[in-house]
């Protein structure tokens, strides 16, 4: 890829549209607006909406790329799209939750998102969900390419397996380059973005 500089590429956006995020995935560039899904690749704008009748909700929240498809969070459910079609999820869905998410994370293995108790992993195939059992409000759940799950809550980070045999406690601390873990109160354990692939 050629690198760009000091270009002004010019991307036909729905008119008014507000960009709420942004993914280059599959050599395209992807946009979450309140007008629609927006993809432009090789000069040609695609537009997925209610309007034109080939989406389920102009109000798009979050972009993801999910095992080299796009996952997409708007205001009615999360939509898989694999490069010619669009899977679905919703309230309808069997086991989706009545209460939408306001954030879903990625990796290899699913989508994830929480709702209420409950952590959820979404795949083209289905949905499966497991109850975290925690007094903390779960903000994020992240799992790893081991099967691990991550969840951020305001105060701590837990990490638990898909048996919910394993919970580990943690103090967290951000940095620009990687996650520190406090345990036992003084020892630290760094987590790069590598680890969560």
């Amino acid at each position: 890829v050629t690198p760009i500089s000091n270009q002004i590429i010019p991307v036909q956006l729905p008119a008014g549209a507000a960009v709420r995020d942004m993914l280059f995935l599959n050599q395209a560039l992807w946009f979450a607006t309140d007008s629609g899904v927006v993809r432009w690749a090789n000069g040609q704008t695609d537009v997925w909406s209610t309007a034109r009748g080939n989406f389920v909700s102009n109000d798009i929240r979050q972009l993801l790329a999910y095992n080299n498809q796009l996952a997409v969070l708007s205001s009615v459910g999360i939509s898989l799209f694999s490069g010619t079609s669009w899977t679905h999820f919703n309230a309808a869905s069997p086991g989706f939750p009545s209460v939408l998410p306001t954030r879903i994370s990625a990796s290899a293995n699913a989508v994830s998102f929480v709702s209420g108790n409950r952590v959820y992993a979404l795949q083209a195939s289905g949905i499966t969900s497991f109850a975290h059992g925690l007094s903390d409000t779960i903000e994020l759940a992240v799992q790893n390419n081991q099967g691990f799950y991550f969840l951020l809550s305001k105060r701590r980070l837990y990490q638990r397996n898909l048996a919910g045999l394993t919970d580990t406690i943690h103090q967290w601390i951000g940095t620009q380059l990687d996650l520190l873990l406090m345990e036992n109160k003084r020892d630290f354990v760094s987590y790069t973005a590598g680890y969560f692939a």
